[in-house]
């Protein structure tokens, strides 16, 4: 039950893609065509962001932006290849 305060039914689905923008800004090197990001399959959603932001905000950095599900990195932690 609520009392008072914010609610949003994402609140924490926007809470963590503002996580992985910061996470993916210090990853990131500017270069190359193509952009692919190996994450946790249960960071997926939250890496991709809530309504694409962090895809989005890739897109405008590289041609095509791929994100893939590895299952050899944890939370909060991915790699990053250029192609």
């Amino acid at each position: 039950e609520f009392i008072a305060g914010p609610f949003h039914p994402a609140f924490r689905h926007i809470a963590m893609t503002k996580v992985w923008e910061k996470l993916l800004q210090n990853k990131i090197e500017r270069r190359g065509e193509v952009v692919e990001i190996f994450c946790a399959p249960s960071e997926m959603s939250n890496a991709v962001g809530y309504l694409h932001y962090n895809k989005r905000w890739l897109k405008k950095i590289f041609s095509s932006v791929v994100f893939t599900a590895d299952v050899a990195q944890s939370n909060l932690s991915c790699y990053v290849v250029y192609h």
